[in-house]
């Protein structure tokens, strides 16, 4: 069968595949990588983007000052925390309702309460991995966290204030700010420390000198809908990936420490992947690729499920997937170099009527393969077979190259592709890694 040989034909080319997929995004502007934490800046604010899957909170005990001799990975080895630590940001030190140096960020760790010193915003973690901010009014009868939610729901939580987002709106000069909006220091511009959460539920941890107005500005500009101020002045601290972005000029008693635990509901062969949700559609097709050598990941942690495939991978992947038979007519294509990694892949899919090119004498072998081009060179791998003469059904059906109709309708019909939302097929648009995993996997598994 030939689902078998793929553990065998394929392995080959699994590196060589792997080391020819353009390169993971490193630390920019944006988290362009959807499972790793990614430290940037932008617009004068540094900041840290936190998954919202794989990741939990510790609040961790900095009884000293946390400066380059003794980074925040350290507290690990104290055993506030397991995992591999992320990210961290400031706590608190100074009480700026009272004046005076109190241990007020801490409240709940692990489905106990830790003390009892209450304010208005508050930045929980649940048991099941969800983040919210969410605002308690303590003068009130029941004005404490677990009046609201039950204890033992709580993984983490932190209070500390001023609230800035609240459902999308800047809520710095609301009422319940009053505290801090009267005090002359928290209105005017500072070294302050913030995070917000974004409506796919992943965290931006943010520093920067601002106003809590300007601050909030720029959170809505990067798709925070609700967010919290951690501290400001001296207290500011931020670090990610081993990096100190933002050391504290102080003593701090807290600092939130981010650790990598990994996405639930991952197959074993996936689970070293961070950018795969358990829930993804995706999964399954990406776990049978993976196990069974037809691509790999971007790296040891990112597999690319949203990035692009070329065509010269994808004929490399169908050769051997064949048995890696050898060509025997000449080259046709001009920009396929003699002895390169896919020159007999390409040479072989040529002789075989699988691929035809881009044009007279081009193959395009760096070009990003459509999800139209990938059903033709199926159908084409497949000899062809006849199709039924129903119409494609999908709202831009009238968008399919006329060459690619008999190709589209084939693999609709036989459950290799599906549309996407709104009824849509999308036939220029790029196929995906994930998009990709999932056509072969339905492809090869058929009789």
């Amino acid at each position: 069968m030939k689902s078998k040989r793929i553990l065998s034909a394929l392995l080959a080319i699994a590196l060589l595949v792997s080391l020819t997929i353009i390169s993971r995004p490193g630390q920019k502007a944006s988290a362009e990588v959807a499972g790793d934490v990614t430290a940037g800046s932008a617009d004068g604010m540094n900041f840290v983007e936190i998954p919202a899957q794989g990741y939990t909170a510790k609040i961790l005990l900095a009884n000293d000052k946390l400066d380059s001799s003794q980074p925040v990975g350290e507290i690990i080895s104290a055993g506030k925390a397991q995992g591999e630590l992320s990210a961290a940001v400031v706590g608190t030190y100074f009480d700026a309702y009272t004046g005076t140096n109190e241990t007020y960020g801490r409240l709940y760790q692990d489905g106990q309460m830790l003390n009892t010193k209450w304010y208005e915003a508050n930045l929980v973690q649940f048991t099941d991995g969800t983040w919210r901010i969410v605002r308690v009014d303590y003068s009130a009868p029941s004005g404490k966290l677990h009046d609201l939610f039950p204890i033992d729901t709580i993984q983490m939580a932190v209070a500390c204030g001023p609230h800035i987002l609240e459902n999308g709106i800047n809520v710095v000069d609301t009422a319940y700010n009053d505290s801090f909006k009267n005090d002359s220091k928290m209105k005017g511009s500072a070294q302050r420390t913030v995070v917000g959460i974004k409506a796919d539920g992943s965290l931006l941890l943010g520093e920067m000198n601002a106003t809590f107005n300007q601050i909030a500005a720029l959170l809505l500009a990067r798709g925070c809908t609700d967010a919290i101020a951690m501290d400001g002045g001296a207290s500011s601290y931020l670090w990610a990936n081993g990096t100190t972005i933002q050391e504290a000029g102080r003593k701090l008693n807290n600092v939130i420490g981010f650790y990598y635990t990994g996405v639930p509901n991952l197959p074993e062969s996936l689970k070293g992947f961070r950018d795969i949700p358990g829930n993804a559609w995706y999964v399954s097709d990406i776990a049978f690729a993976v196990e069974n050598k037809l691509f790999s990941g971007l790296s040891a942690t990112s597999f690319g499920p949203g990035m692009p495939m070329t065509r010269a991978m994808l004929v490399t992947v169908l050769n051997s997937y064949a048995g890696r038979p050898a060509p025997t007519l000449p080259n046709p294509f001009a920009d396929v170099p003699n002895g390169v990694w896919y020159t007999n892949p390409v040479r072989w899919a040529y002789e075989n009527n699988i691929v035809t090119g881009t044009a007279v004498g081009q193959f395009s072998p760096d070009m990003n393969i459509t999800r139209e081009q990938l059903t033709l060179i199926l159908y084409k791998y497949k000899g062809s077979p006849a199709v039924s003469g129903a119409a494609l059904k999908f709202a831009d059906a009238g968008s399919v190259s006329f060459w690619a109709e008999d190709a589209v309708k084939w693999c609709y019909e036989n459950g290799i592709v599906s549309g996407k939302s709104g009824n849509i097929f999308d036939p220029q648009g790029n196929a995906t890694r994930a998009e990709v995993a999932a056509m072969l996997h339905r492809f090869v598994l058929l009789p």
